[in-house]
């Protein structure tokens, strides 16, 4: 798996985003996720006890890598200094530190300078050999041993250097030492203002440069990693500086990468880049306003050269990994999902048990959390299965039930779910009966529409909504001698009531309404005993005049209801937009 070709100078990166780039940064995310042994959340003290490097094999790496362009650079200034003889301290104390993420006892004995010798191993592990048939385990396990302590080394190098010119720009008064020492930087990084310095210098979590270490290195089995320790793919301009050819050119040019003498130093370099190149200023801007792991990866999509393409590659990698370690179920959808489960499921909001993965595999494809919340609590309340949720979702149940409400109410909608106390909360604007496979524009009577409906019961008790029960089609009541027919009957043992429904293939006229509260008169005179509440009548039409149903209904007593139906799926693009206006209202 190749690595990433990330420029060291202010050059533009010429990875280009596109949708498919999201797969790149899913997989970043994922591996920010997966990788826990680098947390974010360290405490400052645990910060401090990181192991650390002497001052020497410092000031020697340092003076062996630097540029040209960066000769200005205060490898050990008094920012360093001042800390020598605690870090020195801590680093002996820190040398059995575990570092470890897979469960095992494994700890660490860093002896002074081991990374000057490029031959030097840690447990048995070097850069330049990677052992052959390595379980995906192993490599972690290697990948880790040889890359984790580095990494603490340089972010704890940065922290302190971040805090103590922090601390020195915050002062009203500064010494000329503090003002040399925050001006050189300003040179190196070139930035003019105090506000880039800090962007620039504040270390970014170092989750996230294991988890691009580990991409970009293919865990610590690249060429690259293994010839020359350049473990994020950064490239060379200077041809006096040692560096490695990529097999690879473009066009007729050879394409350079660096070549480091200790794996400190390619990450120094590559916490450099982040810091000075113009791809990664929002970057370095979302750094300052959160230091989120998984909103920081989003501004990482100008990090490559293959673009799109290396993101595919990369997520079927990571299946296949993942697959070969722990067996089914890391397909490279469903890495995408888990990662997106994650982020909208951090810690502290608990998904329920009641509900299966392929449940929230469905859930995680809707964006607005509102209406998410409310799919998850009606999939608990009804006991949905997969499939009737996606039913739901696909004719727009949540829209359709949040156009008859308010604001207030919609958001109570989606934070407890759909449970009906009144006559309103039974109303869907409008009522979906795709499931009768009525081609749209195609005529029909009221009785083929009635009979369809009946055929279909399940799915139309399904539309209605939880609580209804079939009491009876064209039910029978007679008034002064006449026979008159009630199209639908049914109970809701929720609400302990009859619901009646009429329906009308065409717009609803003012004697449907009368109609209707004949029969509602009726059945709260002759049917309904003393345990049953007040009758609801719904008249369901394939076109209403919101206007005309209003003052045809103004002064009614009855619970009444005029709502519309459609044969088709509905536009949920329109529906979306008309619950935004009540939202935002």
């Amino acid at each position: 798996m190749a690595g990433f070709l990330g420029k060291h100078r202010n050059t533009n990166y010429l990875g280009q985003t596109s949708i498919s780039d999201g797969l790149k940064l899913a997989a970043l995310s994922l591996l920010v996720f997966v990788l826990s042994s680098c947390s974010d959340n360290d405490s400052k003290t645990d910060t401090d006890n990181e192991i650390r490097e002497n001052k020497s094999s410092q000031t020697s790496n340092d003076k062996h890598v630097e540029n040209k362009s960066d000769k200005q650079e205060p490898s050990k200034s008094s920012l360093r200094s001042s800390n020598t003889d605690a870090v020195a301290t801590k680093a002996k104390l820190e040398e059995d530190k575990n570092v470890t993420t897979d469960g095992t006892n494994n700890h660490l004995k860093q002896p002074p300078n081991q990374e000057l010798n490029p031959k030097s191993t840690i447990n048995g592990y070097s850069a330049e050999i990677v052992p052959e048939n390595m379980t995906v385990q192993e490599k972690k396990k290697r990948f880790e041993i040889l890359v984790l302590p580095a990494i603490k080394v340089v972010y704890s190098e940065l922290e302190i250097q971040y805090e103590q010119i922090s601390n020195a720009i915050g002062l009203d008064i500064k010494s000329q030492q503090q003002m040399q020492e925050i001006q050189q930087l300003k040179t190196i990084y070139k930035v003019s203002t105090d506000e880039q310095l800090l962007m620039a210098i504040k270390p970014h979590p170092k989750s996230i440069a294991l988890a691009q270490a580990a991409m970009e290195s293919a865990w610590g089995t690249s060429r690259f990693f293994r010839e020359g320790k350049n473990i994020y793919g950064v490239w060379s301009f200077n041809k006096n500086e040692a560096r490695i050819a990529a097999s690879k050119k473009r066009g007729n040019k050879t394409i350079w990468l660096k070549k480091y003498p200790t794996i400190t130093e390619a990450i120094r370099d590559y916490y450099k880049v982040l810091a000075k190149g113009r791809a990664f200023v929002e970057f370095r801007q979302q750094k300052m306003r959160a230091n989120d792991p998984y909103e920081l990866v989003k501004y990482l999509d100008k990090y490559s050269e293959k673009g799109a393409e290396y993101g595919k590659e990369l997520l079927l990698q990571l299946s296949k990994d993942l697959t070969k370690a722990y067996g089914k179920g890391f397909s490279r959808s469903n890495l995408v999902y888990m990662r997106l489960f994650y982020i909208k499921y951090p810690n502290g909001v608990t998904a329920s048990h009641l509900l299966s993965w392929s449940h929230y595999y469905e859930l995680l494809k809707i964006n607005d959390a509102i209406e998410r919340n409310f799919y998850e609590n009606q999939s608990i309340i009804e006991s949905w299965s997969i499939r009737e949720l996606r039913r739901h979702k696909k004719t727009g149940l949540f829209q359709r039930i949040a156009l008859s409400k308010d604001k207030n109410d919609i958001l109570k909608l989606a934070k407890k779910g759909y449970r009906p106390t009144s006559e309103n909360d039974l109303i869907k604007q409008p009522y979906i009966f795709e499931f009768l496979g009525i081609p749209e524009g195609n005529l029909y009577s009221e009785s083929e529409l009635e009979k369809k409906l009946i055929d279909n019961l399940k799915s139309f008790l399904l539309e209605l909504g939880k609580g209804f029960a079939f009491v009876g089609r064209q039910y029978r009541i007679t008034l002064a001698n006449k026979h008159n027919f009630i199209d639908l009957v049914f109970y809701h043992y929720i609400l302990k009531c009859f619901v009646l429904i009429d329906l009308k293939v065409s717009e609803v006229e003012h004697k449907d309404i009368g109609q209707m509260i004949t029969y509602l008169n009726y059945f709260n005179t002759e049917v309904i005993d003393k345990s049953d509440n007040e009758t609801i009548g719904i008249v369901l039409a394939s076109e209403k005049d919101d206007v005309f149903v209003e003052y045809a209904t103004a002064s009614i007593s009855n619970k009444l209801a005029v709502s519309e139906y459609q044969v088709y799926l509905p536009d949920k693009k329109v529906l979306r937009e008309k619950v935004k206006e009540i939202l935002n209202g």
